[in-house]
């Protein structure tokens, strides 16, 4: 239920625009092609430091701060405000406690990339009758490249007069238009204020959001397909995950990969935009780490590219991946042994990678570093009123700056030759801008 203090957070947060500061460095605006939006986490509430760069390599960005965990740009940037993204917002530690857990409720908000604007309210208000609520939002965009609609879970808890405990998790989905979300209902300002509820789930001439499907409490959404049909569904298990997808067309639920039986585990999967193919991070139980292909048809898992390699050539610590629009490449962060000035050692490092493997680019070096805490959010058409179909590829081919597709890696049986260490490059672009 909307309590008076969390209704006067909402407000708070709407009235106020986070001026944290910026960096002096300021680019000029992308007018074509793509960009790569990546971010600095840090503990909670775990502000964003939010860059972007094009995606086939040049001046990188600093472009906002925001001050929660912030990711998922929309594909489309011509929204009243700009480009937008979702950031999960937790109300106030002490009197808005989830019955039954020791977790804060939280909204999700939608935060424009112009640093002057102020969030945009969006929603969820629960309580009676289903008692749901939000510890954590996971919300998502569809990947069609066009806003068609975004989803989102919340936290069920028992109802009197059964003492409060979670039960299960419920996935929303509200089908647009998403230019709703900038109409004073979803204004926390506004007299009008009217956020989703659980009962808008409900069928009849009131619906405003779809109820999809239930799930364990330690379960959670990653990725939408192309078509809208089916989401990636993670539930951790031992050191791993059992991935499981849901398909709205038939509402089954079917596990796609178990590490007790296939060896390897999928973190943070998240399906191609143009196919029904999935890209992850990946680790087999003999301990080989990297972003990996998994076709969930045939069950076919291929790497990538692997961690490994030795002393200067050690390449480690990847975050992400995200697909370009064209599902042609991938955008991952990693560990890579960089000289910046007289010192040499890990650095924190950008990269792109063809989706079938092959030598990687790096796009951007950070400083020196033992921990990978940047990742990359999400890569979009740069100027994105309307969605582009069938583009030829981002990446034009050609000799690459990456260096020689990688051998073989140790005991990972390479595909593509890139199941190795990858071919470790200095950096650069290929051609013109994407």
């Amino acid at each position: 239920m909307m309590t008076r203090r969390a209704f006067s957070i909402f407000a708070a947060l709407a009235a106020c625009t986070f001026s944290l500061e910026a960096p002096a460095q300021v680019t000029p605006p992308v007018t074509g092609g793509t960009l790569i939006y990546w971010r600095n986490f840090t503990v909670e509430p775990n502000p964003s430091i939010i860059y972007k760069i094009p995606g086939g390599g040049g001046s990188n960005a600093l472009f906002n701060v925001f001050p929660t965990r912030t990711k998922s740009p929309s594909s489309l940037s011509s929204y009243v405000t700009g480009r937008q993204f979702w950031a999960d917002a937790p109300l106030d530690p002490v009197f808005d406690i989830i019955p039954g857990t020791s977790s804060v409720n939280r909204v999700p908000l939608m935060m424009a990339e112009q640093a002057s604007e102020a969030p945009v309210m969006a929603f969820f208000s629960g309580g009676f009758p289903l008692n749901e609520f939000m510890d954590k939002t996971d919300v998502l965009w569809s990947n069609d490249g066009a806003d068609t609609f975004v989803s989102f879970q919340a936290l069920r808890i028992t109802t009197p007069p059964l003492p409060p405990a979670p039960t299960v998790r419920v996935l929303y989905r509200f089908n647009g238009p998403i230019s709703n979300l900038f109409t004073p209902t979803f204004d926390a300002t506004s007299f009008t204020f009217n956020p989703f509820h659980t009962t808008d789930a409900n069928p009849g001439p009131g619906q405003r959001i779809v109820r999809l499907t239930t799930y364990g409490i330690d379960t959670f959404p990653t990725g939408w397909n192309a078509a809208g049909t089916k989401v990636i569904l993670q539930t951790p298990a031992g050191a791993g995950f059992v991935t499981q997808i849901f398909d709205t067309t038939t509402s089954a639920t079917t596990t796609i990969n178990n590490p007790a039986v296939s060896g390897f585990s999928l973190n943070s999967p998240v399906f191609s935009p143009t196919e029904e193919r999935i890209f992850s991070l990946a680790e087999t139980t003999s301990g080989l780490r990297g972003i990996a292909s998994f076709v969930p048809a045939t069950s076919t898992f291929s790497w990538v590219i692997q961690e490994g390699g030795f002393d200067v050539t050690l390449i480690n610590n990847f975050k992400g991946p995200v697909v370009s629009p064209d599902g042609q490449n991938l955008a991952f962060t990693l560990l890579k042994v960089k000289q910046i000035g007289t010192i040499t050692g890990p650095a924190a490092t950008l990269a792109r990678i063809p989706v079938n493997g092959g030598p990687y680019t790096v796009l951007w070096v950070g400083g020196h570093a033992s921990v990978n805490n940047f990742e990359p959010i999400g890569w979009v058409f740069a100027d994105a009123g309307l969605p582009v179909p069938n583009l030829p590829p981002l990446i034009p081919p050609g000799p690459s700056s990456g260096g020689p597709a990688g051998a073989a890696g140790p005991g990972g049986g390479a595909t593509n030759g890139s199941g190795g260490i990858g071919g470790a490059g200095t950096g650069g672009r290929i051609g013109p801008l994407p």
